[in-house]
């Protein structure tokens, strides 16, 4: 890592709650330009988003964190529960009823995870799609899910990093447009 992005790097979950929440209006002016006003294609865009959490991730432990086992659920699909279900010895249907409830519209795992002990997944090998996946940095369509990352940067210190990295990537503030060809 670069080391002026090393030393920019918070991982204090007080803090990064704090700046997040003092950068809400800032990050929300940096979604729209990405959105309507970022001329990078979307491909190199995510690009740049998975490259540049790789090197926050370098950083930052998640395993002393876990704050995003403490979300009010956790996305399961049938095949989550089909695995975790197995791995309790339990009938998927009894897992459902005893784990899954919809929030939002979705099937999910009602949080703080009950798989959550110490500090540590007890199901890690098996856990969830969502949360193997999570903070969806290397998901395609960065752009498109913005809003969902400025919340998150509340709470994540990865997301946290990783939209005030891209800032200063993408030169947002210091010219109004960003090209293509991976470059601002």
């Amino acid at each position: 890592m670069n080391p002026d992005n090393r030393r920019r790097v918070i991982a204090e979950l007080a803090t990064v709650e704090r700046r997040a929440r003092d950068l809400t209006d800032q990050n929300l002016r940096f979604r729209a330009w990405v959105k309507h006003e970022c001329e990078m294609s979307d491909e190199e865009l995510d690009a740049l988003a998975a490259a540049t959490a790789d090197e926050v991730w370098r950083d930052i432990d998640c395993t002393r964190c876990a704050m995003c086992c403490a979300l009010p659920s956790i996305a399961v699909d049938r095949e989550d529960v089909a695995l975790l279900a197995k791995r309790l010895g339990l009938r998927p249907a009894d897992f459902e009823r005893k784990y899954v409830s919809v929030y939002e519209g979705e099937p999910g795992i009602t949080g703080p995870c009950p798989f959550l002990e110490s500090g540590r997944c007890k199901v890690y090998a098996d856990r969830p799609k969502a949360c193997g996946s999570f903070p969806y940095l290397h998901t395609p369509g960065f752009r498109w899910r913005m809003l969902g990352l400025v919340s998150d940067s509340y709470f994540c210190p990865v997301v946290f990093n990783t939209l005030e990295l891209m800032k200063r990537r993408l030169r947002w503030g210091k010219r109004r447009r960003c090209g293509s060809s991976g470059r601002p």
